[in-house]
């Protein structure tokens, strides 16, 4: 391929990164602290872009990745106290993956296709189940097969349009991450090792990177807007399960968002009664969409 096609990516990439830019700038009522974060979310988006598109999403040689962690890779309003998982996947292939639950109380696993990158047919989560709907180990550890044919309880069925499996693992603890492990094998794989990345592998990845970057923001900061419509109050949202799955959310979730401005020397207080409805419930603290901050996870029932 003609050096030109890789400088084209490349400063595909570069505006990409400048559109992001521009698109976290124009947001409002920005401090100093806010423009910095700014800046700062957009370098953590890009290096979760390049991770996930460039590096690992290759599905015929397919590998879980840690998707978000605390510090170089962030999204938006991910909760710090889930483990995301991610891994490339393709409806034509049959895939191995087994892992550990360990002390996780709560392991989802979501078949997707992707929302960002200009992919046809349905998007988000098509479908999502949790380790109570397979067979597990006393240990917590499992083995499930995805795509082909069905084989037994511990299968998943990959729509045509699926692209990838996310799995999130919620931890009550910060020791409870040590637990969890998660791994993928393509059955129809030949022996040997993965091959080099291609050039044509390294601009679709590019070019992915590049959809993925300014859409992501735009659609958060979309979000952050219509919360912002309300203040200083909880709202039940979205209310469909479609909704939900459209956006990519997790369907065994409800959410509810507020939006509260503070002055100098005020606090927010939450107060709640939990009801059985709900395992667990999660307060995450966000500053826009450019800091995520850990509040506390409870079990409903449990010590508060």
């Amino acid at each position: 391929m003609a050096r030109t096609a890789l400088d084209e990516a490349w400063q595909g990439w570069l505006e990409a990164q400048q559109r992001a830019l521009d698109l976290v700038k124009g947001a409002a009522h920005q401090t100093p602290l806010d423009v910095v974060e700014g800046y700062r979310y957009v370098t953590r988006l890009s290096a979760l872009a390049l991770t996930v598109y460039v590096e690992c999403d290759d599905p015929l040689w397919p590998r879980f990745e840690l998707q978000l962690d605390a510090h170089a890779r962030k999204f938006a309003c991910d909760s710090p106290d889930t483990i995301y998982w991610r891994a490339p996947v393709a409806a034509t292939e049959r895939y191995r993956v087994t892992g550990r639950a360990g002390s996780s109380p709560y392991t989802a696993i979501a078949i997707q296709s992707d929302l960002y990158t200009g992919r046809s047919g349905r998007k988000g989560t098509l479908a999502q189940y949790t380790l109570d709907d397979f067979a597990i180990g006393a240990d917590g550890s499992f083995e499930l097969l995805l795509g082909g044919a069905r084989v037994g309880r511990n299968w998943i069925a990959l729509p045509e349009e699926a692209s990838d499996v996310l799995v999130r693992q919620t931890v009550l603890d910060a020791a409870d991450r040590e637990t969890a492990s998660m791994h993928i094998e393509r059955l129809s794989a030949s022996p040997g090792v993965r091959p080099a990345l291609t050039d044509v592998q390294w601009i679709e990845g590019l070019r992915k990177a590049s959809a993925f970057l300014p859409n992501c923001i735009a659609m958060f900061l979309a979000m952050a807007a219509n919360w912002a419509k309300h203040v200083n109050g909880f709202r039940y949202q979205p209310s469909s399960r479609n909704k939900r799955d459209a956006e990519g959310g997790d369907p065994h979730v409800d959410y509810f968002q507020g939006y509260w401005r503070l002055e100098p020397g005020e606090a927010l207080l939450i107060e709640f009664t939990p009801v059985p409805t709900y395992r667990f419930w999660s307060f995450v603290a966000c500053k826009r969409v450019v800091g995520i901050a850990r509040l506390q996870w409870w079990r409903t029932g449990g010590d508060q």
